[in-house]
């Protein structure tokens, strides 16, 4: 599930997104940063997973 209701969510091309895995973004980080989640290009994330807010670089695997 992607949640971009409050944020931007990019996902890059060739990217694979397990089941169950919810993607969201928040209204503000308290470091101040960008809270957009970004996904680079040719990203693997497995089911069941949960990604707030964050950057995640090129061709990288991310586990359950």
């Amino acid at each position: 599930m992607l949640r971009g209701d409050i944020n931007r969510i990019y996902v890059g091309e060739f990217t694979s997104i397990g089941d169950g895995t919810v993607i969201q973004t928040v209204a503000s980080l308290p470091t101040g940063m960008n809270s957009d989640c970004i996904i680079q290009k040719n990203t693997v994330i497995h089911p069941n997973c949960t990604l707030t807010s964050c950057y995640i670089g090129k061709d990288v695997v991310i586990g359950a």
